[in-house]
C-alpha cells in the first residue's frame, strides 16, 4: 500500500494502523482536540481595567495622593452580605444578584480598609435599558447601606481639580 512491507502481513497491518493513528493524533493536536486532554475555556485578560477605566484610575490616584487605598473591579458580594432570612433559597437568590456584579473603584481607609466610598464610571453602555436596571439596583444597594456611590461620566480627558473636589467630600475631616 505505502510501498513498505515487512513480509509479515500481520506486522504490515499493525504498521499501517500505527501510522494511521499517528497521523490522526497529529491532526487532532494541530486542531487542539487531543483526546484525553482538555483545553481551557478561558483566556487571560490583558488588564484589570479598560483603557477608559485606566485613564480615570490614573487621575483618581493623583487626586487621592496616598490618602486612601484604591481597589478596582470589586465584586458587590465582597462589599455587601446578604442578611439572614431563614430561607436559604431566598438568601441564595439575593446572593446571586450581587456576586457577578462589580463596581469600578472602591476607596478604603489606609489603615482599616473600611469602605469610604465607591466610584462607578458611566459610559455609553449605561444608556441601555438592562444597564439602567442594574444601575438602579446598585444605587439602591449603596444608598440602603449608607455607602456613598459617586457616578462619573466617562470622558476623553478628566479635569483633575473637578475630580478632586468631588471626592474630597467623602474623606473625614480632621478634628
Amino acid at each position: 500500500m505505502f510501498g513498505i512491507s515487512t513480509g509479515n502481513t500481520t506486522l504490515d497491518v499493525i504498521l499501517i494502523i500505527g501510522v494511521f493513528l499517528f497521523i490522526i493524533v497529529a491532526v487532532l493536536n494541530l486542531l487542539g482536540l487531543t483526546p484525553g486532554r482538555k483545553g481551557s475555556n478561558y483566556t487571560k485578560r490583558q488588564s484589570l481595567l479598560t483603557a477608559e477605566e485606566l485613564r480615570f484610575y490614573n487621575v483618581l490616584r493623583d487626586c487621592i495622593n496616598g490618602k486612601a487605598e484604591i481597589f478596582v473591579q470589586v465584586r458587590l458580594a465582597d462589599i455587601f452580605t446578604v442578611k439572614k432570612m431563614g430561607d436559604k433559597k431566598e438568601e441564595h437568590g439575593h446572593l446571586n444578584r450581587i456576586k457577578a456584579k462589580s463596581i469600578d473603584f472602591v476607596i478604603c481607609d489606609n489603615q482599616s480598609l473600611r469602605f469610604l466610598f465607591a466610584i462607578e464610571l458611566d459610559d455609553k453602555t449605561h444608556n441601555r435599558r438592562s444597564r439602567q436596571e442594574r444601575d438602579t439596583f446598585v444605587n439602591k444597594l449603596f444608598e440602603d447601606n449608607n455607602l456613598p456611590l459617586l457616578r462619573i461620566q466617562t470622558q476623553s480627558n478628566y479635569n483633575t481639580e473637578s475630580i478632586r473636589s468631588k471626592i474630597n467630600q467623602f474623606f473625614e475631616k480632621p478634628e
